[in-house]
């Protein structure tokens, strides 16, 4: 049975340097033949193309007009800075929520990231959207999409998971 067309070529998959990352897409592109196997036999497909953002917060950050532009920037530059494939974050729905929730075993969450759902979620009440788990959790849904295993590396390494961590200062807003 040969994969989705949806998927990408192995030779599109990731341009990466030798180093510790380097074994993670071996992996990623063994991963691609488990992603096809899922898919054939009944895993979801994407419902769309690319992703959407649902904002059901009240954080003041949240009511601007460039709110949603900067999520995308945040999301966007996860997929860029991982090399993953362009297709990784189609059909997923990124929640913006006020507060913690459950996730998996976790009762009170800040993030969280369904691949089988196709859904990220993440606290939005933090101050500005440089603050959030998004990246974070963004990257736990590539490494599902490529892997099929979102909690990936996190001990192996913690210098790819650095590359995500939230800013603890939010941007001076640009007065025009």
């Amino acid at each position: 049975m040969s994969p989705p067309s949806s998927l990408p070529r192995m030779s599109e998959v990731f341009i990466v340097s030798e180093g510790p990352f380097s074994s993670k897409v071996k992996k990623a592109i063994a991963g691609l033949g488990a992603a096809a196997a899922m898919t054939a036999c009944g895993g979801s497909e994407p419902a769309f193309d690319g992703y959407r953002i649902e904002m059901d917060t009240s954080a003041p950050w949240a009511q601007e007009a460039d709110a949603e532009e900067r999520l995308r920037d945040i999301v966007d530059g996860v997929v860029e800075k991982f090399h993953a494939p362009p297709d990784a974050m189609d059909g997923v729905t990124i929640k913006m929520v006020d507060g913690n929730f459950k996730c998996g075993y976790l009762d009170n969450a800040g993030g969280c990231s369904n691949g089988d759902d196709h859904e990220i979620k993440v606290k939005a009440d933090v101050g500005c959207p440089e603050r959030l788990v998004l990246a974070h959790e963004a990257l736990h849904h590539i490494l599902w999409y490529t892997t099929g295993d979102p909690d990936d590396h996190h001990e192996q390494h913690p210098e790819m998971w650095e590359k995500v961590e939230p800013d603890l200062k939010c941007p001076v807003p640009v007065r025009r």
